[in-house]
C-alpha cells in the first residue's frame, strides 16, 4: 500500500518516481522470498537450524522495512523537489530536507542489501546442504561415484 500512496503522491519528475517503484518492487520481493523459504521442503533443500533458523524468519521482514525507509527517504527528498536523473553540478542536495531524505533512503538501502545478504546466505547454505546429501546418497562402496 504504501508504493501506491507514493504514486498517488508524484506530481513532477523527481525522487518520488524512484520512491514508488522501489516499494513496489521492494514488496513484491519479500513477498517472493517469503515464499521461498516455504518452498525449501518441496524442493529438497533442508531447512535452516538453529541461529540461521531465526534469522531466515526475520529476513523478509527486515528487507521490506529497510525498502520501506529506502523509498520513504527517496520520497521526502521528492517531496521537496529533489531532481531525478540530473547529472553533473545539478545532482547536489539544495536543502538540508533533501539531505535528510538521502540520508533515510542510505540507511534503508544498508538494512535491504544486508536483508538480501542474509537470503543469499541462507539459500546458498541450504544448497550446499543439499548438494552435500545427495552426493553422500550416491556413493557406492568400494570408493566409486555412481
Amino acid at each position: 500500500m504504501f508504493g501506491f500512496v507514493l504514486g498517488a503522491l508524484i506530481r513532477d519528475a523527481n525522487t518520488m518516481i524512484p520512491a514508488h517503484y522501489h516499494a513496489n518492487i521492494g514488496a513484491v520481493t519479500a513477498a517472493f522470498m517469503t515464499a521461498s523459504f516455504a518452498l525449501l521442503p518441496v524442493l529438497s533443500i533442508p531447512q535452516p537450524k538453529g541461529r540461521l533458523l531465526r534469522l531466515c524468519r526475520w529476513q523478509p521482514l527486515w528487507f521490506g522495512a529497510g525498502q520501506a525507509v529506502f523509498a520513504l527517504g527517496f520520497g521526502l527528498a521528492g517531496a521537496q523537489g529533489m531532481a531525478r536523473k540530473v547529472y553533473g553540478q545539478e545532482q547536489a542536495a539544495r536543502s538540508a530536507l533533501e539531505t535528510f531524505g538521502l540520508s533515510v533512503m542510505g540507511i534503508g538501502g544498508f538494512v535491504a542489501i544486508a536483508a538480501g545478504v542474509l537470503f543469499l546466505v541462507i539459500h546458498i547454505r541450504g544448497c550446499a546442504g543439499a548438494l552435500a546429501a545427495a552426493r553422500s546418497a550416491h556413493v557406492v562402496p568400494g570408493g566409486s561415484n555412481a
